[in-house]
């Protein structure tokens, strides 16, 4: 499957109209956009080997143009908080990787750094790269899904609890990918958008399974908050199929509850309680 109809399968489900917000993950923004893995290894260490090969420069150039198209052509992408701290801190390590790239100690008289032709062709596409990846930045400021993140807190401690209480995690994974779940689930409970998380995270289907497990088997005051996660969609697409193309892998719709419902603990009826809009005091309710 080539870039291009990769790219295609991915603005047929933007251009569908399913949801009104997508939320994407790093790992399909800026260089890593619609590539299997990524196209370069951004540290200085790495760059100053001088024996990276322009063909894996010249994608990720590709990638980050191409993304920085999509972005700007379709408004209804948004960005978590998470994502964007991601996305920075990947642009220090571009930035990082420009300067030292190629580089090596001239031993003629004079302090300075010396580049072959073909060396200097290359930091001209790092430096393109760089731009490119300023600009999708500078986008994505302007597009948070939600701009305070205190109003999610709850949320994401709901979601973190609920992955970590049903089924095996890892241990050394960041939280990420729960705060971006959490912040979906945010919009539809509580703005009442459709959202579709568009990442090649194989945790993500899990992590949204077992929140919504976690609600239908809290009190009665989250039964109506399950319930919604079935009409207002959280989706989840990513190219996990053979074929790399996109589609919808997992839809809260599908979601089926357990019969009877299965008993859980009170400290995790507290989370989800504190995400409840007027009963709050669920918190404090006996069991």
């Amino acid at each position: 499957m080539d870039f291009e109809q990769s790219k295609h399968s991915l603005k047929e489900l933007l251009d569908a109209g399913i949801a009104d917000v997508f939320l994407p993950d790093s790992c399909i923004l800026g260089n890593d956009f619609l590539v299997a893995r990524n196209a370069l290894s951004f540290y200085g260490e790495f760059a100053k080997k001088k024996n990276i090969p322009l063909w894996k420069v010249r994608e990720a150039l590709r990638s980050s143009r191409a993304s920085l198209e999509m972005l700007e052509q379709y408004p209804q992408i948004k960005i978590a908080k998470e994502v964007l701290a991601e996305l920075e801190e990947k642009g220090y390590f571009v930035r990082m990787y420009k300067e030292k790239f190629g580089s090596r100690w001239n031993h003629q008289g004079r302090d300075r750094w010396s580049h072959t032709h073909a060396q200097r062709k290359e930091i001209r596409m790092l430096e393109n790269l760089l731009g490119t990846e300023e600009s999708i930045r500078s986008v994505l400021q302007q597009r948070l899904a939600i701009a305070d993140g205190e109003t999610t807190k709850p949320f994401e401690e709901l979601v973190i609890a609920a992955y970590r209480a049903f089924g095996k995690c890892r241990e050394d994974k960041n939280d990420n990918d729960e705060r971006i779940i959490a912040a979906a689930v945010y919009l539809a409970l509580r703005e009442g958008k459709s959202v579709v998380i568009v990442s090649n995270d194989t945790r993500m289907p899990s992590i949204l399974i077992r929140t919504q497990r976690l609600l239908s088997a809290a009190n009665s005051g989250a039964k109506e908050y399950s319930k919604r996660l079935v009409t207002t969609n959280v989706s989840i697409a990513g190219n996990l199929n053979d074929k790399r193309l996109y589609c919808i892998v997992y839809s809260s719709c599908d979601f089926k509850p357990f019969s009877p419902p299965i008993p859980i603990a009170k400290a995790l009826q507290e989370k989800v309680a504190a995400c409840l809009p007027e009963e709050r005091a669920y918190a404090r309710a006996p069991l």
